[in-house]
């Protein structure tokens, strides 16, 4: 796990809010293009199994959560045997401080530790090997307003691996970020473009070359994610998806169609009382089931 992707996932989820490098109006867009939410109700433990067959599931990890933060994360392999764990440190309640990997043995072999100006926002992570030598540093920094507004990663040799920067537009919602190469050239750029509601409805992608391509949003009445239509320079679309919910305003189901319009996939849903997902099965046949357990 040398990435920062999960964390930033877990992130965009509302577990560690105020880390967040695009702060809360970047969780939106996340949310918007991913579908994580918050669990509703204690949840204490999430087990995942996988399968053809719900008669034939194999487990591929767990989840301990204490005061709705996880602690511990243990993958399993096909054998169902342990293959490593992910243990979550925190400072105080939600502020996180380490993420440490071990493997089958207990013997660490990464970690990422988690730094916070006096203001107590996130303004360093820091990756390490398992031999506790760094390999990577990421520090962030803030504009006059209080919003991130640049991140910067260095290497383990303190040169400039890669940039990004973030602009808000005047509702204080990311309107443009930019990843840029050690020398400030632009290597990617992404603009954000929202309705009346504040909802994003275009999201365009550009290079070095120019627009490549541009992903459109539609939503219901009720404000949820309608469709998300990929769309590539040329005018053309790419790839399209649909959303439909339950009386419960839940996702029922997901299907992603191709430029020609045939259908690539389709993901059901189903949830508990608790309105959490429990099962998702694709149009492969392939099952992921989610056993949660709560408390009071």
């Amino acid at each position: 796990m040398k990435t920062s992707l999960k964390i930033r996932i877990l992130l965009c989820a509302g577990v560690f809010a105020d880390f967040a490098f695009y702060s809360a109006a970047q969780q939106s867009l996340e949310e918007i293009k991913t579908g994580i939410a918050d669990f509703s109700g204690a949840v204490l433990s999430v087990s995942e199994y996988r399968g053809t067959s719900l008669d034939n599931l194999v487990l591929k990890s767990t989840i301990t959560y204490k005061n709705s933060y996880p602690v511990l994360e243990k993958q399993y392999d096909s054998g169902n045997s342990l293959k490593s764990e992910t243990s979550y440190v925190y400072r105080d309640a939600g502020v996180l401080s380490e993420i440490i990997g071990s493997d089958n043995s207990g013997n660490e072999i990464w970690k990422y530790s988690y730094n916070y100006d006096d203001r107590g926002r996130f303004i360093e992570e820091v990756s390490y090997g398992s031999n506790g030598s760094k390999e990577w540093q990421k520090v962030v920094t803030y504009g006059a307003h209080g919003y991130p507004i640049k991140e910067v990663t260095f290497g383990s040799d303190g040169t400039i691996n890669m940039q990004e920067t973030t602009a808000y537009n005047d509702n204080w919602q990311v309107s443009e970020h930019k990843t840029l190469y050690p020398d400030g050239k632009l290597l990617k750029r992404t603009v954000y473009t929202y309705n009346d509601d504040g909802r994003m409805v275009i999201e365009n992608h550009y290079d070095i070359t120019g627009l490549y391509e541009r992903i459109q949003y539609t939503y219901t009445d009720d404000g949820r994610l309608k469709t998300a239509t990929t769309v590539g320079s040329d005018g053309k679309v790419k790839s399209s998806t649909v959303r439909f919910y339950n009386a419960s305003g839940k996702i029922s189901e997901e299907d992603i169609f191709n430029a020609d319009s045939s259908l690539r996939s389709k993901t059901e849903y189903a949830y508990d009382t608790h309105q959490n997902w429990i099962r998702k099965k694709d149009s492969d046949g392939q099952y992921i089931v989610r056993e949660l357990t709560y408390g009071d």
